[in-house]
């Protein structure tokens, strides 16, 4: 996925969370980082990150997936077992699902 496929797939992630009427918090990590905020690769095959309330952002995540022809785990948390607390600066926001690139997890619920 390239930074402008990651953005386009977040704003749909949006779009589903604002349909479900759910308003939630995704922090990327790793390779999306590097690419959508940092310009220094030019894709990534999945984004990692960490989201809440995340069964519900599942659920979006899927429908977005299917809508692109993506697989179900294309944004996944496999990172957050690899997590410490540190500071955040917030990348984007967006009506349902703001978005930061992560330092820290805050929820915004």
């Amino acid at each position: 996925m390239t930074a402008e496929e990651i953005k386009q797939y977040l704003e749909q992630l949006n779009d589903e969370l604002r349909l479900m009427e759910i308003k939630g918090e995704v922090s990327l990590y790793g390779g999306a980082v590097m690419c959508v905020v940092f310009d220094a690769r030019p894709a990534t095959k999945d984004v990692e990150a960490v989201s809440r309330p995340s069964s519900e952002i599942r659920r979006a995540i899927v429908q977005v997936a299917r809508r692109n022809d993506l697989p179900d785990d294309w944004l996944n948390d496999g990172v957050k077992g690899y997590l410490v607390e540190h500071p955040q600066r917030v990348l984007f926001v967006r009506s349902n699902l703001p978005s930061s690139f992560q330092k820290r997890i805050i929820f915004w619920l």
